[in-house]
């Protein structure tokens, strides 16, 4: 079901990007540089063992019209605690253990990712005129999945009956870049001169072998335009 909610908002975010393209497009030129402080929430089956992680992104773009722009982001997800179900044979009789399992290290994300935009500039505000922008988002790149080696505390039972009780399990070292894609939709607002304000919600998806990660990341934008 996960799955499925997933491929839909991408389906409909690119065909939105597609139909945006051919509408009429007013010219203007500005350059934004920005950071997007958020929370990085854990979905989809193989992120069971995950919490949530303060995130950090900075990105620089190149605005050509009212409604297109394009440019470059890094990001960072500080550290999701390997803290929850550990699926696992842990008495090897054949069958997979469900365990609740606590980490002493945790998962850090890095991003690097080019992206698209398309939306529209609009006025808004009773003194002055100011700008505000929605739009919709699609970004594509390399994310690095980093674990350092340590271990879980295991609690519950074994399928065989086992008392798992202070029986510890190794967390092994990771480290591993691959391609992911990222969708979403938001908003910023001109506060000040070139000053910008405004919020985003991304759904980011690291493409790996068996299960995929999946990262909801709603963030602040806080930006200045040239």
């Amino acid at each position: 079901m996960k799955s499925t909610t997933s491929f839909l908002f991408i389906l409909c975010t690119l065909i939105f990007v597609a139909g945006s393209a051919f509408a009429v497009d007013e010219r203007i030129h500005f350059w934004n540089v920005g950071v997007h402080p958020g929370l990085s929430l854990p979905g989809g089956t193989i992120n069971n063992l995950q919490t949530e992680s303060v995130s950090l992104r900075a990105s620089c773009e190149y605005a050509w019209s009212k409604r297109s722009s394009a440019g470059f982001e890094v990001g960072h997800d500080f550290g999701h605690r390997l803290d929850g179900e550990l699926v696992v044979d842990i008495d090897h009789d054949g069958i997979m253990d469900y365990i609740k399992a606590t980490g002493n290290e945790s998962v850090q994300i890095n991003q690097l990712t080019a992206f698209l935009k398309k939306g529209t500039i609009s006025d808004w505000g009773t003194w002055n005129s100011r700008l505000v922008r929605t739009f919709f988002i699609f970004g594509a790149g390399v994310y690095e999945t980093v674990v350092h080696a340590g271990q879980y505390s295991l609690k519950g039972r074994s399928s065989g009956g086992m008392d798992l009780e202070g029986v510890t399990y190794p967390i092994q070292a990771e480290r591993h870049a691959n391609f992911g894609v990222n969708v979403g939709l938001g908003f910023d607002a001109q506060v000040f001169g070139p000053g910008r304000l405004g919020f985003d919600f991304r759904y980011h998806r690291i493409i790996q072998p068996g299960d995929d990660s999946e990262y909801y990341i709603p963030s602040l934008r806080m930006g200045v335009v040239f």
